[in-house]
């Protein structure tokens, strides 16, 4: 039996490699441009869009007594309603590890709680470990102390059933208004609300990149099946 030649086989070769890759092109071409027409502009709509009974739950909430914590921070130290509240305003933010509305509203948090350092206090409320919520406070620069969820009993007390829910406490410890997400309008609110709590003018904070629609975040463990 005669061997095939080297040429031979390069040309088998080549011609096998062409039908291969052309028999791939096949079966992808169909699921890449249906992809593509079906696709959805996020940017133009909320990723969690905030219900109306998120609204009206976190509205009434407003002028109730803030309930009390004792939870542990990624300092080692143990954050109190009854301390933090003592001295002046506290806003409470609703945090998820790996959750994206989280991650995109932090800088606007991070601006607020330094505009307002010494005259209003920000507390992240984060559903992780020590580890990760160490990390989430350095990856992000979060300037203001991080507190551990625990068993997430915090949640339900605040009826956070989401990230993103922001509530702000007034000095001695009664709820001034919680939102159920945060938008470009939100975060003006949350501005002028800290402004009025505090005495001073609002703090100069760009919400350009901010959401127009309220958007809210990923739904805590112990949530609800639909997060609402």
């Amino acid at each position: 039996m005669t061997r095939p030649s080297l040429i031979g086989l390069t040309v088998l070769c080549a011609a096998l490699a062409t039908a291969g890759w052309l028999a791939i092109l096949a079966m992808t071409a169909s699921p890449v441009t249906a992809v593509r027409s079906n696709a959805t502009d996020l940017s133009k709509e909320p990723k969690h869009p905030v219900s109306d009974p998120m609204w009206e739950r976190s509205k009434a909430l407003g002028g109730r007594p803030a309930p009390a914590f004792a939870l542990g921070d990624t300092r080692g130290g143990t954050q109190t309603l009854a301390t933090l509240a003592k001295n002046g305003p506290v806003a409470i933010v609703f945090t998820k590890d790996g959750c994206p509305c989280s991650m995109e509203s932090q800088p606007f948090f991070n601006g607020l709680a330094q505009a307002f350092t010494g005259r209003a206090t920000f507390l992240g409320v984060i559903d992780s470990d020590l580890r990760v919520a160490t990390l989430y406070q350095e990856n992000f620069k979060v300037p203001y102390a991080m507190a551990l969820a625990g068993d997430q009993r915090v949640f339900a007390d605040y009826d956070a059933k989401r990230s993103v829910y922001v509530t702000l406490v007034a000095k001695g410890g009664q709820i001034v208004r919680q939102w159920p997400g945060y938008s470009k309008t939100m975060l003006k609110e949350l501005n002028q609300a800290l402004a009025d709590e505090t005495g001073q003018p609002p703090a100069k904070l760009d919400v350009a990149m901010a959401p127009d629609a309220m958007t809210s975040g990923c739904a805590f463990e112990k949530s609800t099946p639909n997060g609402v």
